[in-house]
């Protein structure tokens, strides 16, 4: 994660300037945290203190700065161990309901050693105590401390990391607050002589797939345009897209590296695809499997035959329709000799035998139709590329109205 300088104050000022009529070198100024009294903390030979006549033991101070809360803070501050000073720095500091909450780091000369505790209402809980930062704290030595995204704090004086006598994780705060300083009224024993303000902006997102890719179907002859990069998320872009498993050998369709899932649909069917996302730091995710089926176009024939057998009083015209799964026939022109349709018409009979060994394969007797309109009949049992001969017979009262074709589906 990237850190960011967003504060830095000398107190470069005049001799007992308020601090909240001090401006920083960098970042907007100081301001008081509700519940704490304290506003008479001052410049003072370039040193910020806090006098004796402050009307509470402490106050807590924050640097404003434009910058929303964000998951690490760090401070680094100087302090004259000559004048047995104290630097008191604040991570997470922020208003509390009657006084300020916030992670407190002490860098003591007194008691030589570096110490963090928790304040929650004003009320401070010991957490952690330095194991190794006895003789380090010399005059004006540079100390850090610093806070990251699981509330962990880390110190370091100079060039050394320091060590505790036991876990630094601080509870009961949550990454909201700013950073500031704490003053206890005494010019001698607290101030510090410099503070510079780290936060670390979130940071970058890696490329993560939080989506879901649904099976896709098509029918041959589909112009395909679809773009599939909004299943993944992520802020390092630009991605890009690969197919990882499976191919779309024979669909017809390629995937192109921004994600999109194009071309014209060609008959096939492919299982198993998964496509895999990168992003600009080479950070990878993957989709889950999906398949692509592109299904045979629908072709329709009309064959139109007249009567050929005595008594018969109707022209019948046959149509043969072969979608995907199932063939259908449709009989149309149900008209007399005169060319008046027969209206509402039920009780058709319909079969479709092979013209291989002449074996029914569809036959009903309860097809219908409307004045003028079509007869339908459909069943999977009838294949495109088979030839048939179609029947259709009706008894007007008199005798009976036949039509018959050879149709062969393709």
């Amino acid at each position: 994660m990237a850190i960011t300088q967003v504060f830095n104050d000398t107190f470069t000022d005049t001799d007992l300037t308020l601090l909240t009529a001090h401006t920083p070198e960098q970042g907007l100024g100081w301001s008081p945290i509700i519940g704490n009294g304290g506003t008479n903390a001052r410049i003072n030979g370039g040193t910020l203190v806090q006098p004796f006549y402050n009307p509470t033991a402490s106050s807590y101070y924050t640097a404003d700065t434009t910058e929303s809360p964000t998951l690490a803070q760090e401070i680094e501050f100087t302090f004259s161990v000559a004048a047995g000073r104290t630097g008191r720095v604040c991570l997470r500091l922020r208003d509390g309901t009657t006084s300020a909450n916030c992670i407190l780091v002490e860098f003591s000369t007194a008691l030589n050693n570096v110490r963090i505790f928790s304040v929650i209402e004003g009320a401070t809980t010991l957490v952690a105590e330095s194991l190794n930062a006895a003789g380090l704290l010399v005059d004006g030595v540079l100390c850090k401390a610093a806070v990251d995204a699981s509330n962990t704090v880390t110190a370091r004086i100079a060039s050394t990391d320091i060590t505790f006598n036991t876990s630094t994780i601080v509870s009961g705060h949550d990454v909201a607050g700013k950073f500031g300083w704490r003053g206890v009224k005494s010019y001698d024993t607290n101030g510090i002589d410099s503070f510079t303000g780290f936060y670390d902006a979130a940071g970058p997102t890696p490329i993560s797939f939080d989506g879901n890719i649904a099976n896709q179907t098509f029918t041959a002859g589909d112009s395909v345009n679809i773009d599939l990069s909004g299943n993944w998320s992520g802020t390092q872009t630009p991605f890009t897209f690969a197919l990882t498993s499976g191919s779309l050998t024979g669909t017809g369709l390629t995937l192109s590296s921004t994600g999109v899932l194009s071309g014209t649909a060609t008959e096939a069917t492919q299982t198993g695809l998964v496509i895999t996302g990168t992003d600009a730091n080479t950070d990878t995710a993957v989709s889950n499997s999906f398949s692509v089926t592109i299904n045979a176009a629908i072709t329709t024939h009309n064959v139109s035959i007249a009567d050929t057998l005595p008594a018969i009083e109707s022209s019948v015209s046959m149509t043969y329709e072969a979608p995907a799964g199932a063939g259908t026939i449709t009989i149309s022109d149900w008209a007399n000799n005169t060319g008046t349709p027969l209206p509402n018409l039920t009780g058709i009979t319909v079969n479709v035998r092979s013209l291989v060994d002449g074996s029914l394969v569809y036959r009903t007797t309860t097809a219908t139709t409307n004045a003028g309109s079509d007869c339908v009949v459909s069943d999977a049992a009838i294949v495109t590329g088979t030839e048939y001969e179609v029947s259709a017979i009706k008894f007007n009262g008199v005798d009976y109205d036949i039509g018959i074709a050879i149709i062969t589906a393709t």
